[in-house]
Formats: structure tokens, sequence, C-alpha cells
């Protein structure tokens, strides 16, 4: 069953060659919106200056690690954040990337 947040699964929007102006500009536009988890996602990372793991996230926000971890490589493909070198262990012990917003 497809999760209606994950657009992984989508081909980015486009425009012919012959298509008018406007319609290279809605394909561009279309391709920079995100959805609201992921404008909260972002907003999470922006506000930390450390950048944080999704299971801090989880804490922070009070939504399921697992709901946030899928969106994550999207949101880099969509250059909006970046893993970094760093991993940081939650209280379980199990290590976890850091995420930056860009």
């Amino acid at each position: 069953m497809n999760d209606l947040f994950d657009f992984e699964a989508l081909e980015p929007p486009r425009a012919r060659t012959t298509d008018p102006a406007t319609s290279h500009a809605a394909a561009f536009g279309i391709e920079k919106k995100v959805t609201k988890l992921q404008g909260i996602i972002v907003d999470c990372l922006r506000s930390s200056y450390a950048g944080a793991t999704t299971g801090e996230m989880s804490i922070a926000l009070g939504i399921p690690r697992d709901t946030l971890s899928p969106r994550m490589r999207t949101l880099e493909k969509m250059g909006m954040v970046m893993e970094t070198d760093e991993v940081r262990a939650l209280p379980g012990g199990r290590s976890q990337i850091v995420w930056k917003a860009i």
C-alpha cells in the first residue's frame, strides 16, 4: 500500500521542449513543493543548530521515527536536507545518522 506522503514512486514533473514557458515554470515550481510532513521535518532541522537524528526529531515532534525516516532520502534528493558524517546513539544504543537542513 502506498503512503499518501510518499512521492518517491512518482517521476518528477516535466514539460516538453515545445511547451510554452508557463508550462516549464509550472513544472519547476511543482518539483520544489513539499508535503506538510516534509515541511515539518525541514523546519525541525532548521531550528536545530547541531542537526538531528530521526529519533531525536521523533521525540521533538511526537511523530513516529518510522514515519520520518522514509522521507529523509527524498528530502535529500530535493536538496533540502543533507546527511552529515556524524552519528549519534539513541538511549537504546543504536547509532543514527545526523541530518541538517540546507
